[in-house]
């Protein structure tokens, strides 16, 4: 019983990831650059566009630590679509667009930098979920 009821459970878990990933494009980015002022388009050429009201990356790899940091946006067009955010390590979570991007249809990038209090060259790439 105990296993069937695990087994349940664990397809239950599986239904709801893989729910949670299908509403969201997918997309991936990819930042190589050492400058702590200028931030890189790490989607050029790229036609991704937003699915709804928040935003994801996932840093799976790169130099990205508590002293590389990464600081990122996301960009529509010449605008800021998000806050800025610093990540230290992958967080997982997700993010909301600024109000006027939280309808589904805007051109959205990842754009990244080396934070200003870091120096070296920084690397990060990862799936980008928008």
């Amino acid at each position: 019983m105990k296993k069937m009821i695990a087994l349940v459970m664990g397809l239950l878990m599986l239904f709801a990831v893989t729910t949670n990933a299908l509403a969201y494009g997918t997309g991936t980015y990819s930042i190589g650059t050492s400058s702590t002022t200028t931030f890189m388009d790490g989607c050029p050429n790229s036609t991704y566009y937003n699915t709804g009201s928040d935003w994801m990356i996932e840093i799976a790899c790169g130099n990205v630590s508590p002293t590389h940091r990464l600081v990122m946006k996301i960009q529509s067009g010449a605008n800021t679509a998000s806050s800025v955010w610093v990540y230290s390590t992958d967080s997982g979570k997700y993010h909301p667009y600024k109000v006027a991007y939280q309808s589904p249809g805007h051109l959205v990038r990842v754009w990244g930098r080396l934070d200003n209090r870091d120096s070296g060259y920084l690397e990060a790439a990862g799936a980008f979920y928008y």
